[in-house]
């Protein structure tokens, strides 16, 4: 009788200890996936300031070009 609670208390805990890491797992996951999704963020954030930079200085060297080029364009 009282092997059978140790061994029923010992098959407990273990399940307990399995669970404990799968949220130990699941946790670390989690933290990867949103470190992925902030770097994905700020690689599209970089990606669109770089267009809007890159088309604001065409914008701008086609206004510079018509005013000192006037008849060219």
């Amino acid at each position: 009788e009282t092997l059978k609670k140790y061994q029923t208390q010992k098959s407990e805990s273990l399940h307990l200890e399995d669970q404990v890491q799968n949220y130990h797992l699941a946790g670390k996951l989690f933290e990867q996936l949103i470190g992925t999704v902030f770097e994905i963020r700020d690689k599209i954030f970089s990606n669109r300031l770089t267009e809007l930079i890159r088309s604001r200085s065409e914008h701008e060297s086609e206004l510079i070009n018509d005013f000192y080029f006037p008849g060219r364009s």
